[in-house]
């Protein structure tokens, strides 16, 4: 994440080429990267632009040069850039620390005194949980999400697999009976082809003595019939491939 003084498109606004403009005063957090801009007058277009450190514009140390030059030229985590088109220096400092703040110039350097303008830098503590600029995470993602494997011990609850998209019911204990599948008999599909009588003796013939028939709603007859069994049938055999 950068930081620093971000004017956007705004600051082509600002009559260009004027005399030296520096912010007076600059934070960002440690950890980040923090860019900032110095204006200066026209004429200086080809002079050579630094930024120094120190409390005094006498006895500030050079960080960065531009040498003369629009070639951006680097130190260390500090770099320099030039555009004359637009008389701007643009300074930025990678990986901030506590170290870095301070009282800084931007200056312009000719026969005679420097056109010079103070910058003080604050730094200010990386929140917690940042890393590298991002905000870590709260809790890690769970193995399945990466396709980990379990580490020796670990167990997962009963059904979650790693490598299942979908949970599995638990499989039935010892002594538990096993799940069957109902699916229509040959009997009931040859009653329900041959109407309403014949269904009606097969199950009278199914109760035993005792046993009160069910009520049961009124089979399709008819053309219905024609249409409705091949349907059944074709679902029997599905359902006997799956």
């Amino acid at each position: 994440r950068r930081m620093g003084i971000r004017p956007g498109w705004g600051w082509l606004l600002l009559p260009a080429c004027q005399a030296l403009l520096v912010p007076r005063e600059v934070s960002g957090r440690e950890g980040e990267t923090l860019s900032l801009r110095c204006w200066y007058a026209r004429g200086y277009e080809s002079y050579n632009k630094y930024w120094c450190r120190g409390a005094a514009r006498g006895s500030c140390r050079k960080v960065v040069e531009t040498a003369g030059t629009e070639v951006p030229r680097r130190h260390g985590r500090v770099s320099i850039a030039d555009n004359r088109l637009f008389c701007v220096v643009l300074l930025t400092v990678e990986e901030l620390s506590r170290e870095d703040a301070g009282s800084y110039w931007c200056g312009v350097e000719r026969v005679g005194a420097d056109i010079m303008g103070p910058v003080t830098l604050t730094v200010r503590a990386a929140s917690h949980g940042d890393v590298d600029g991002v905000g870590a995470r709260a809790h890690p993602l769970p193995a399945e999400v990466w396709g980990l494997e379990l580490p020796s011990g670990a167990q997962l609850p009963p059904g979650v697999s790693l490598t299942q998209p979908h949970p599995q019911l638990p499989a039935p204990g010892p002594g538990s009976p096993t799940p069957q599948r109902t699916f229509p008999t040959p009997l009931t599909l040859l009653a329900l082809h041959r109407g309403p009588s014949h269904s009606a003796g097969l199950q009278n013939e199914s109760l035993q003595d005792g046993q009160e028939p069910h009520s049961s709603p009124p089979s399709p007859s008819g053309p219905d019939l024609q249409v409705l069994l091949p349907t059944v049938v074709l679902l029997l055999l599905l359902a006997v491939v799956g």
